[in-house]
């Protein structure tokens, strides 16, 4: 069966979602003295270009090699240092995704801490062009489009399933709709699954 693409947040319609990129885009461009250890209150993603990084991101180590990321939580502690090769470049760049603007999309996901991109033919020069029209200091319209599918492919590769306790305690007026686009987003991720009508 060919895979549809798109398929884990194919029950959530585009106007539910709301991104927000939470800073300027990094530039990584690291030599052997770099070093990093600190935690973010959003989350972030990497992306590795060329050279590599080795990573322990709360207790657990990870890797990473060209047309791979890596998705650090909010609140995680993380420590980098270079891994393969002379210069360790990609970016990394802080952002939030909220259902309705106010439910963390990401934390309903169970995701794997590192994932490679299996289409990085088609898209390293996307990743490429977002590094290299980063303003310093701001962010811009075309970011936002451009990060979202780069993000939305990482998601595909990295997703493992969604959380069983995901959007159990939401209350409020959106509840109801929240609830049935991520019941519509297990079904079109896996809608031959025996038990999907018990999720």
């Amino acid at each position: 069966m060919d895979k549809t693409e798109g398929q884990v947040l194919s029950g959530i319609p585009a106007d539910a979602l709301s991104l927000k990129l939470s800073r300027s885009t990094i530039k990584m461009r690291h030599t052997s003295t770099w070093r990093v250890e600190k935690s973010n209150d959003v989350h972030d993603l990497v992306v590795c270009i060329s050279g590599g990084a080795h990573y322990e991101l709360d207790g657990e180590a990870a890797t990473l090699s060209p047309g791979e990321a890596m998705l650090i939580p909010a609140g995680a502690r993380f420590v980098g240092r270079l891994g393969e090769g002379p210069i360790y470049s990609g970016f990394a760049q802080h952002f939030t995704l909220d259902l309705f603007g106010h439910v963390d999309l990401i934390s309903q996901m169970e995701l794997k801490r590192t994932a490679r991109f299996s289409r990085w033919r088609v898209i390293e020069p996307l990743v490429r062009h977002y590094r290299e029209i980063a303003p310093a200091s701001s962010t811009t319209l075309a970011q936002y489009h451009i990060f979202m599918v780069i993000l939305i492919e990482f998601i595909e590769e990295a997703f493992v399933r969604w959380r069983e306790q995901a959007l159990v305690n939401t209350a409020g007026p959106d509840a109801l709709s929240l609830h049935i686009m991520l019941a519509a987003a297990r079904i079109a991720g896996n809608p031959f699954r025996v038990d999907i009508l018990d999720c």
